[in-house]
């Protein structure tokens, strides 16, 4: 871990703390607002606005008793003035006036009596309009005193509500501070000094010390990480100290596993040439007793033929007769030339012996084939060890050699590359001939050795062409030495034919050459 990610790490940590401060600021913010207040208003209006209907009723009491009491006073006083007016009105003498003064009197009365009522009425309307006027009096008094009682809730609810916050943002303010170097000295900076022994123990260095002296489950997880770098420590001494005799070990093992491989590889390898020899042996064992009957009875016929041929043509002058006489005798030869072949790869047991040098063999062979390498432009290269020493019939050795060079030759009709090879390989007598012409293709490799198969098409029926019987009878002369011969080919790249044979340690040995 960087130390630029441990400094991203430390501030997500202060950040989410002041984060949660800020919530719970908020939170209460909110509260006060949304809650405090509202209810503050409502406390405050619920317990003035009994008082103000309270107030409002009295005084609409007091306004009807003032009202009553005025239409009373007033009601008293016309009566009182109407009773002045009758004692005034009997001390009048009406006897000075003309007429009657009882009726005079009554009219006077009756007409005052009529007046005093009127006034009576009056102050009664007059009663209740001054009541009606005190009332709505009362209610603006009262409405504008509620709108008052509702502006003052509302002052009160907003004192209360910043005095609140004041406080509450005091006590969070010091409640952070205090939260803050708490967290500081008690996990934030326990937690960077496990976090750079950390960064150190991950960079290999396990020489780190932490401070134990903490207590909770900071402490605890110091000490914790303590014990598993003491842990490490000693697993790491354990590792380095057996790290050499695993790594030998390994080598060991590996070394064991590459030679077992090999030798499993090369057991593989023998074991399919093995098959593949084992197959091809039988093979040839059925068509070489087949071929051997069929040499021998096709053998008598070519030679009856060839005799009869040669017999006429001693007294035959005709050359128009002697032509065709000619061509018989030829195709007899050819076709007692193939019989013998057949003969010898049914019969393939060497004619002698002999213990023989076979690098003369290789010498001579190669020197037989060099002028058609030279009219070829193929170049011959040669590699032959003096120590080739074999038991077998040079002729049918020496024959080996020449069709495994003539078929090399035959392979770069446009030039190319010739190697003859001898070699001594633990107890055998390896010779190599390798060429760089047309290869053979994968899909004929296993027929190659086939009596009468040749890879040529239609250019082996011509003459001099062979009849593919060339690499049967090789083959068939390898075996008869209890040799192997093998070839490994590539189309367009050449092949390579190896002939292994018993070497012989004999110190007489006798030189052949064909």
């Amino acid at each position: 871990m960087s130390a630029g990610a441990g400094r991203g790490e430390r501030l997500g940590l202060n950040g989410k703390i002041a984060l949660l401060v800020g919530a719970v600021v908020v939170a209460l913010t909110v509260f006060l607002i949304a809650v405090v207040g509202p209810r503050t208003v409502r406390a405050v209006q619920r317990e003035a606005a009994p008082l103000v209907a309270q107030s409002t009723e009295q005084l609409r009491r007091l306004a009807s008793e003032d009202a009553r009491a005025s239409s009373e006073v007033l009601r008293t006083l016309i009566q009182h003035s109407a009773q002045a007016r009758r004692a005034t009105l009997a001390d009048v003498p009406l006897e000075l006036l003309d007429g009657d003064p009882v009726r005079i009197q009554a009219a006077i009365s009756a007409k005052d009596a009529a007046m005093s009522h009127r006034l009576v009425e009056n102050v009664g309307l007059l009663s209740a309009e001054m009541e009606a006027r005190a009332l709505q009096r009362i209610a603006a008094t009262a409405a504008a005193l509620d709108d008052s009682q509702r502006a003052l809730a509302q002052r009160v609810a907003s004192d209360v509500r910043d005095t609140n916050l004041l406080v509450l943002g005091i006590g969070l303010a010091a409640l952070l501070a205090l939260l803050a170097l708490g967290l500081h000295r008690s996990v934030v900076q326990p937690v960077r000094e496990l976090q750079r022994a950390a960064q150190t123990v991950a960079a290999g260095n396990l020489d780190v010390q932490l401070s134990g002296g903490r207590g909770g489950e900071v402490g605890d997880l110091a000490r914790s990480f303590t014990a598993m770098v003491a842990q490490l420590r000693a697993s790491r001494a354990e590792v380095e100290s057996k790290r050499e005799a695993l790594a030998a070990l390994n080598a060991s093992l590996e070394a064991d596993v590459a030679a077992k491989t090999a030798e499993l590889r090369q057991a593989l390898d023998g074991l399919r040439a093995a098959q593949r020899e084992l197959v091809l042996a039988e093979r040839m064992a059925s068509v070489g007793t087949l071929a051997g009957g069929i040499a021998h009875e096709f053998n008598n016929l070519a030679g009856g033929i060839r005799g009869c041929a040669l017999e006429v043509l001693e007294g035959e002058q005709d050359p128009a007769r002697r032509e065709p006489l000619e061509v018989i005798a030829r195709a007899a030869e050819r076709a007692i030339d193939v019989t013998d072949k057949l003969l010898r790869f049914a019969r393939p047991k060497p004619a002698g012996t002999a213990v023989l040098d076979l690098a003369v063999i290789l010498r001579d062979a190669l020197r037989l084939v060099e002028p058609q390498a030279r009219r070829q432009q193929v170049k011959v290269a040669a590699s032959i060890d003096d120590r080739l020493t074999v038991r077998g019939d040079g002729s049918a050795l020496h024959q080996v050699v020449i069709n495994l060079l003539g078929n090399a030759l035959q392979a770069m009709a446009e030039g190319g590359e010739l190697t003859l090879a001898g070699s001594v390989v633990g107890d055998d007598v390896v010779v190599t001939v390798r060429d760089t012409g047309i290869g053979i293709a994968t899909a004929d490799l296993d027929r190659i050795f086939d009596p009468f198969f040749t890879t040529r098409g239609a250019e082996a029926a011509t003459p001099g062409r062979g009849a593919g019987l060339g690499l049967a009878v090789t083959y068939g002369i390898v075996q008869a030495h209890a040799g192997r011969l093998q070839v490994d080919s590539v189309k367009g790249q050449g092949s390579t034919f190896t002939v292994r044979l018993p070497r012989h340690r004999s110190e007489s040995v006798e030189g052949s050459s064909a």
